[in-house]
């Protein structure tokens, strides 16, 4: 379902009321969920302030990259979004990850096109993962040099070691049309060998 603008707005008001309600209650990991999400929604100026606190307050590991995501996406900095993004693959959080790097593509200088187009490509193989979802937050990300569904499919079992003939097998194609995909995606992602898709 689309969120317009004005579901945004509202749903920004709801999640201020409720951190403010969570904390007013002793409750701190609703009380980071709710300014996260709110980052997550586009208001990462309101965010950050709250989750930077939250941070020093809250045990475990979610608290802490929470904190560096707002941080990132108040100072536009690429490099740190992409480390977010790396923190929050740690955690299994495939959906966030690819939005921390469609946001990092997005705020990569327009000198670096080989790299905001590797990040964008790393977001379309992590939202891949994630079946078929697609959050509001990015609705704006665009679909350039995003890989194709069969090199996304490839490129993730690979990833998970399968061996170009076991793929072929799989998939029921040529060694041949599997290596080829694997070239594609291996240029979109900007990396140059299987070993570097596991960090993709």
């Amino acid at each position: 379902m689309r969120c317009g603008p004005r579901r945004r707005r509202r749903a920004r008001t709801i999640l201020c009321e409720t951190a403010e309600l969570a904390q007013s209650r002793g409750q701190d990991t609703h009380a980071t969920r709710a300014p996260h999400e709110l980052c997550r929604l586009g208001d990462p100026a309101a965010a950050a302030p709250a989750l930077a606190r939250l941070a020093d307050q809250v045990e475990g590991v979610f608290a802490q990259v929470a904190a560096a995501h707002g941080a990132a996406l108040v100072a536009r900095d690429a490099a740190a979004l992409m480390d977010v993004a790396e923190g929050f693959a740690e955690q299994g959080a495939l959906l966030v990850v690819a939005e921390a790097d469609a946001a990092a593509s997005a705020h990569r200088d327009s000198g670096r096109a080989a790299s905001a187009g590797a990040a964008a490509a790393r977001a379309a193989v992590w939202l891949g993962a994630c079946a078929g979802a697609r959050p509001p937050t990015l609705l704006q990300a665009g679909p350039a040099d995003e890989l194709t569904f069969r090199e996304r499919e490839i490129a993730l079992l690979a990833a998970g070691g399968l061996s170009s003939r076991q793929i072929a097998d799989r998939l029921v194609v040529s060694v041949r049309t599997v290596d080829n995909h694997l070239q594609r995606a291996y240029r979109k992602l900007g990396i140059t060998r299987r070993q570097d898709l596991s960090r993709c």
